[in-house]
């Protein structure tokens, strides 16, 4: 069994709903893994994938089309040697740019062959050609082993969203006879209700003589907790095996847990290895236990009461009435500390980091909201711009009606990759110069809608 020789191989594949981050934030996702390609070389796999909802389309033959960047540089840091430094441009397209149908992610992987037994660093720079400010960083750092085949040794594990039987050599995603499509993010539960994993043991024939081994696959907790066990018997046919399996994380509560693997035989481990991984599912979430380790490492842990109430008033926009109900009902610092950390972090597109995302884009709009549409004794937060602006972020363009012939100072805002494309309307009732503006007219679902108001900002 032979690997494909390419230097570099770059596929996209349009893969099934995943979970895609808040609209208008850009987030690149990724992951590594390493496997035996000589006694001296190692092949470095990079996974990674693009949210489409991350872009900024143009409309071009018939198909509104984006541009992802890849920024890569590989560094040898024992001889701080730079390996690769180099930009790969990824085409996307689509017929609709609707909410509804960019909620996919396009998954790319990125082989590099490397020296074993030395140090390196990676970073991986996302961006949209079309707006390079908008961009996102992932950062490796890792030892390549020397995958010997005396000693038996084991490959990193790969997560996967799925793994076939396969005779498509072309595909990056091809070993040893299987497709086996990534998973970057490492994040399992409500789309991804299976979790699939591949690795290569090396030298086992050699070790064993053909007598069997013993796989031995555990699944724990952060805290210890050993929550699926399973063991098979294999053959020691080859010195070079590629292995797979499964489990449904359908019964795991959100959180994160590490993959083990072991090949022993009798008492004695002959080579493994391990893999973090997260999963989220509302159907098995119970946010009334709180999360210890990530409370206690958050700044939750630190807020006074009144800095509490303030968020909680403050978040009113995304709150519901039974948040306020028991909000309410608390008693004590440590129970207002539990609940926001609670109610942020059940919001949270990427619960396995540390960092409440959904929280930090909320009050970062909250904040540009109250520079931007203050209105006499009103915070900007609480206009009805400013509202909309926290709901819905910053629109794809202004258009604004100053001192003109008989109507009153108004905004037409708009927002092409929402619901399909949509627009609000706010205007001066009284035209004053203090510029007190009111929502007038939105084709957003559920906001106000009335196809009067031009009528209504003409002057008396």
């Amino acid at each position: 069994m032979k690997r494909v020789k390419n230097i570099i191989i770059l596929l996209l594949l349009l893969a099934a709903p995943s979970f895609a981050p808040a609209q208008g934030k850009f987030m690149l996702d990724a992951d590594y893994s390493l496997f035996r390609y000589s006694d001296t070389k190692s092949v470095l796999e990079v996974y990674f994938n693009f949210y489409h909802n991350s872009f900024k389309y143009a409309y071009e033959n018939n198909y509104y089309v984006a541009h992802a960047v890849l920024g890569v540089k590989l560094t040898d840091e024992d001889s701080k040697t730079e390996i690769v430094n180099k930009d790969f441009m990824l085409n996307m397209s689509t017929t609709d740019t609707s909410s509804s149908k960019l909620k996919n992610k396009e998954i790319s992987q990125l082989t590099l062959f490397i020296d074993a037994g030395k140090n390196y660093s990676l970073i991986l720079v996302g961006s949209d050609n079309k707006s390079p400010a908008r961009c996102d960083t992932v950062r490796f750092s890792f030892s390549v082993p020397v995958f010997t085949v005396s000693p038996a040794r084991m490959s990193n594990i790969q997560l996967s969203t799925g793994i076939e039987k396969s005779t498509n050599k072309q595909s990056s995603f091809y070993k040893f006879g299987y497709e086996v499509v990534p998973n970057p993010n490492s994040l399992f539960g409500n789309t991804i209700k299976s979790l699939y994993y591949y690795y290569e043991l090396y030298g086992l024939k050699s070790r064993l003589q053909e007598s069997e081994a013993t796989v031995n696959m555990t699944v724990t907790g952060l805290n210890g907790d050993t929550v699926i066990i399973k063991k098979e018997s294999i053959k020691a046919n080859n010195d070079i095996m590629s292995l797979y399996g499964t489990f449904g994380v359908d019964t795991l509560k959100s959180g994160s847990y590490l993959l083990k693997i072991a090949v022993t035989s009798g008492a004695e481990t002959i080579a493994e290895s391990e893999k973090k991984f997260f999963v989220f599912s509302t159907a098995k979430t119970n946010y009334a236990i709180t999360d210890d380790e990530g409370f206690l490492k958050s700044e939750f842990i630190t807020l006074t009461e009144q800095a509490l109430d303030d968020e909680f008033d403050k978040s009113l926009y995304v709150r519901t009435p039974s948040d306020k109900n028991d909000y309410e009902k608390l008693k004590t610092l440590d129970e207002k500390r539990k609940f926001m950390y609670r109610f942020w972090k059940k919001r949270d597109a990427s619960p396995e980091t540390p960092r409440i995302e959904v929280r930090d884009e909320y009050f970062k709009r909250l904040k540009e909201a109250n520079t931007k549409f203050k209105q006499s004794f009103t915070e900007g937060w609480k206009s009805d711009r400013g509202r909309i602006y926290i709901i819905y972020g910053p629109p794809s363009e202004v258009e604004r009606h100053y001192m003109e012939a008989n109507t009153k100072n108004y905004e037409i805002w708009t927002y092409d990759n929402l619901q399909g494309g949509t627009m609000c309307v706010f205007g001066e009732i009284v035209s004053t110069d203090e510029g007190a503006y009111y929502l007038m007219h939105s084709t957003i679902k559920n906001e106000l809608t009335d196809n009067d108001w031009k009528e209504k900002l003409r002057k008396m």
